[in-house]
This record gives structure tokens, C-alpha cells and sequence, in this order.
């Protein structure tokens, strides 16, 4: 893929589709390329998150501890809390076949916010909404466990 592929793709992914062309290219131009074969291993559970990534090409299985596994493919954005802030890896990644992935350094996302201001408001906003829906699932469920140990009351 060249640049300007990458570019396409990363305006795809759901949270960096609204920041434009511009922002994007920056990201681009300076992301690392991460290849894997089936098997090899991401990161680990546990391990500092410096960054995140854009899978491109491949399905990567997500095993967190004490929840489902999950196995995402091409436009996920995998470690997208550790674009914003340091934390630990709440799961293992690894290939579940040939994957090729962009290495997004957190000090790479956060040079692009500073450099459109704009793109940081937006994303804030998608990102609200995202809790806001996550939270109502969570209360409905709660609703649906009526477990008395959890009540707020």
C-alpha cells in the first residue's frame, strides 16, 4: 500500500473519520508498518500501550482477562485509549492469519490534535457519544439482572 492508500483506509476507520485528508496524511506519513504472520503476537496483556493501530489487512484475536474473546478485521482500531492516555494492555492480541496493521504512536496522535485543533473537538464529541450509548446498555442490563446487591438505591 502506498500513502496515499493509507490515507483512504485510515479515513475509514470510525474515530479518525472525521479528522480530513491533512491530519490524516500526517498520520500516515508517519505510522509504522507492522506485518504479522498467523500466530505472532501483538502485544500482551499487561504490556505499557504506547500507541495504537489500524488493522488494514487480517483478523487480529483480542483475549481479555475475564471477558469473551473477540476476533476484529480491516478498520478496527485496536488500543484506540492508549492514543490518548498511558495505560497498561487489557488483552493479548495476536494474528489469527496474515495481517498487516499501522503502528499509530500516541505522541504521533497527539502532535496531529495539536496541529488541528479542530479534529480533537470532533473526535471528543464522537467519543461522548460512544460512552454515552455504552452507558445505556449498561443501565439496561443492570434493569435486566435486578441483582440486589448492585442497586444504587
Amino acid at each position: 500500500m502506498n500513502l496515499e492508500d493509507n490515507i483512504r483506509f485510515l479515513a475509514r476507520t470510525p474515530l479518525l473519520a472525521v479528522a480530513g485528508k491533512e491530519p490524516l496524511r500526517l498520520l500516515a506519513f508517519s505510522a509504522e508498518r507492522v506485518e504479522l504472520n498467523e500466530g505472532d503476537i501483538l502485544f500482551g496483556r499487561g504490556e505499557a500501550a504506547t500507541g495504537g493501530y489500524a488493522l488494514i489487512k487480517g483478523r487480529i484475536r483480542l483475549t481479555p482477562a475475564g471477558a469473551p474473546e473477540r476476533i476484529v478485521g480491516p478498520g478496527t482500531l485496536i488500543g484506540e485509549t492508549a492514543l490518548l492516555i498511558e495505560t497498561l494492555r487489557p488483552c493479548d492480541a495476536y494474528a489469527v492469519e496474515p495481517s498487516q496493521l499501522l503502528g499509530i504512536p500516541r505522541q504521533l496522535f497527539m502532535r496531529m490534535l495539536d496541529e488541528f485543533p479542530t479534529i480533537a473537538a470532533a473526535m471528543r464529541t464522537k467519543m461522548i457519544s460512544r460512552l454515552k450509548t455504552q452507558v445505556s446498555e449498561l443501565e439496561r442490563i443492570d434493569a435486566r439482572l435486578d441483582i440486589p446487591e448492585l442497586r444504587r438505591d
